[in-house]
């Protein structure tokens, strides 16, 4: 089994990607928003498992943002923003 802490490093690579498609597609006139914000929501998800393998927090799978802020403030994993950003 992979370390919680190459699982966190893999999915913010995987997040990386999703973060240059959404720069990519941000960047395009003829885009419809909703494949943008696909992909901006993609990487913050990424990004929010990543922080709960890093801390060994086990999480069903899921595409569910509010989800994985609530798991994360249950365990006490402080965020850079309020929670309140994401409406919980």
């Amino acid at each position: 089994m992979m370390p919680p802490v190459e699982l966190a490093r893999r999915l913010l690579v995987l997040a990386e990607r999703d973060m240059i498609s959404f720069r990519a597609l941000a960047s395009h006139p003829e885009v419809d928003i909703s494949a943008t914000g696909f992909f901006a929501r993609q990487a913050v998800e990424k990004c929010l498992k990543a922080v709960a393998e890093y801390h060994g927090i086990v999480f069903r799978r899921t595409h569910d943002v509010d989800e994985l802020v609530d798991l994360l403030l249950q365990h006490s994993v402080s965020m850079p923003f309020p929670a309140d950003r994401f409406g919980i």
